[in-house]
């Protein structure tokens, strides 16, 4: 019974030494952020950042003494929207029209300049004015007639 459990304890020691030692050491860092963009929509969004870090030191059995543990570093790195708002700027939207109002403004203004100034030059005929001149052409053509006629009762007096 002796050897037996003799035996067992030396198989239990020498298997443990054979294996590896791992020594295991986790940090998690979560940081969380909320960004705003502004414009004539407001974009707000919580995210949620998560670093993790995993370091790992392994010793392996393989009979020397003061081995130096083999350091492996696994580095996590993790985004997540954990929340996310949209909305119109009212300030912007009103800034926007007011813009649209003071530009639709100037338009009107500069429209009215350049028929005025046309009005003025003559380039421009109102319908009162365009009946008028129809008027004058009318009796032009008429007094051209009558000169016309009286031209060619001339050339035949005198033939």
């Amino acid at each position: 019974m002796k050897n037996i459990t003799l035996t067992l304890a030396i198989a239990c020691m020498v298997t443990s030494g054979i294996m590896a030692q791992e020594v295991a050491g986790e940090k998690k860092v979560t940081v969380t952020k909320k960004v705003v963009t502004k414009g004539t929509t407001i974009d707000t969004k919580v995210v949620e950042e998560v670093k993790e870090e995993k370091e790992i030191m392994k010793l392996e059995e393989d009979g020397t003494e003061n081995q130096t543990p083999k350091t492996i570093v696994v580095k996590n790195s993790d985004d997540q929207v954990v929340a996310q708002n949209t909305e119109k700027s009212k300030e912007a939207e009103a800034a926007i029209a007011k813009m649209k109002a003071e530009r639709e403004a100037e338009i009107q203004k500069s429209r009215d300049e350049l028929l005025e100034r046309a009005r003025k030059e003559g380039l421009l005929i109102d319908k009162g004015d365009e009946v008028q001149r129809m008027k004058r052409m009318e009796e032009q053509k008429k007094k051209y007639a009558e000169r016309k006629k009286k031209a060619e009762r001339k050339k035949k007096d005198n033939n």
